[in-house]
């Protein structure tokens, strides 16, 4: 099996491709997502199938993305399932917002206030349940967003720019 190899700064965040996930990359190269659920990486190669999946995307294990996988997962279209993720990049935020589709982020901690910025422009319900600390101008930028599910404790703050 052939996958693409990390080179340049996105080489050092990603961690060694278990046996497992190597059984789901050939899964999934030969157009069976069943498992895709199960993935703790992901290549950029990867999310490129991925982002060409129907429907919904549960990919809840993932605890990293890369600036390119998130670029190519923001191709597919529907419900976008990261739950994993505790942290994003700005470069990733931007390729997300892009998603056309409902974009679950609930286990993300902290959110920059250029990230949120450009998830405040995400067409689609926008999930953010997680424990996540916001600046007040992360609060503002994302009360813009149309359809935002948060959290009870952070839902006042946010709405105070409202």
């Amino acid at each position: 099996m052939s996958f693409e190899q990390p080179t340049g700064p996105e080489k050092s965040k990603e961690p060694e491709v278990s046996p497992r996930n190597l059984e789901i990359f050939k899964e999934i190269q030969g157009g069976d997502f069943s498992n895709s659920h199960e993935l703790t990486f992901i290549t950029p190669l990867i999310a490129e199938h991925l982002s060409k999946h129907e429907g919904t995307l549960i990919l809840h294990c993932l605890t990293t993305l890369t600036d390119t996988a998130a670029e190519h997962l923001s191709k597919h279209q529907g419900r976008l399932d990261l739950d994993g993720l505790t942290t994003l990049s700005d470069t990733a935020a931007e390729h997300l917002s892009k998603h056309k589709g409902d974009l679950y982020l609930n286990g993300l901690t902290i959110l920059s206030d250029i990230a949120a910025e450009s998830l405040s422009k995400h067409k689609g319900a926008l999930s953010l349940y997680g424990h996540i600390t916001l600046s007040d101008t992360a609060a503002e930028h994302l009360s813009k967003h149309e359809n935002l599910n948060v959290a009870q404790a952070i839902r006042a703050r946010i709405d105070a720019f409202k």
